[in-house]
Formats: structure tokens, sequence, C-alpha cells
């Protein structure tokens, strides 16, 4: 879990004690908010692992890319470029994969659309 996740994880069961403490919520609201914070903290985590697995293969793919040119020297000069294509990016994941100059391939509408901008030849 990342530090600002669990900050805000113990600030809101911080104020949770305080409301309770100061009976401000009954023992039942004060239950049912610990419950609701503990479940987007483990829905923050998963999110997370996913973003991580996503960079973990693009990684990958780069690695791949490089063995191409090694291992098949006759497409040395073609020009190469990685593309990752899905129904739907977290926004953090697609600025990633487009920081390493890959292109990101996504449904919009009825359409896929090709974010290409910072597209490098690999």
């Amino acid at each position: 879990m990342a530090d600002n996740q669990k900050q805000e994880q113990i600030t809101l069961e911080s104020l949770y004690a305080y409301l309770y403490e100061s009976e401000e919520i009954s023992k039942r609201e004060f239950a049912q908010m610990r419950e609701r914070s503990e479940k987007r903290a483990e829905e923050s985590e998963k999110e997370w692992q996913k973003i991580n697995e996503i960079l973990q293969k693009t990684n990958e793919s780069l690695q791949k890319a490089e063995n191409f040119r090694k291992f098949l020297p006759r497409y040395n000069d073609r020009k190469l470029y990685l593309g990752i294509a899905s129904l739907s990016f977290m926004k953090v994941t697609e600025s990633k994969i487009m920081e390493r100059g890959i292109a990101v391939i996504k449904q919009v509408g009825d359409k896929m659309v090709v974010y290409d901008k910072n597209l490098k030849v690999f």
C-alpha cells in the first residue's frame, strides 16, 4: 500500500475513533465507517497491484523488443513500434505506458483509438 494511502486510512480511523468517543456516532455507525474505510484500502491496494502488474508486462515487452533485434538481425534495418491494447486503462497506467514511448490502443465509444503522441522506435 502506498504511504499516502496508509496515511489517509490512519487519518480516517482517527477521525472515526474521535467521533465515536465523543458520542457523535453510534457503535454501529463506527463499525460501518471502519468497514468502508478498510474496503477502500483493499480496493486501492488491488488497483496498485494491477498497475504494477501491467508495468511489469510493459517492461517484459521492452525486453522482447531488444531480443527481437538480437535474435533476428535481418530485421535490424526495420522500425519497430510497440503498442498495448485494452478496452480501458487506468489513467496512471496509461500515462506510464505512454511515458515509455509505447502506443496505447483503447476503446472510445464504438471505436478503437491509438494514442501515439510519444511513440518511440525500438
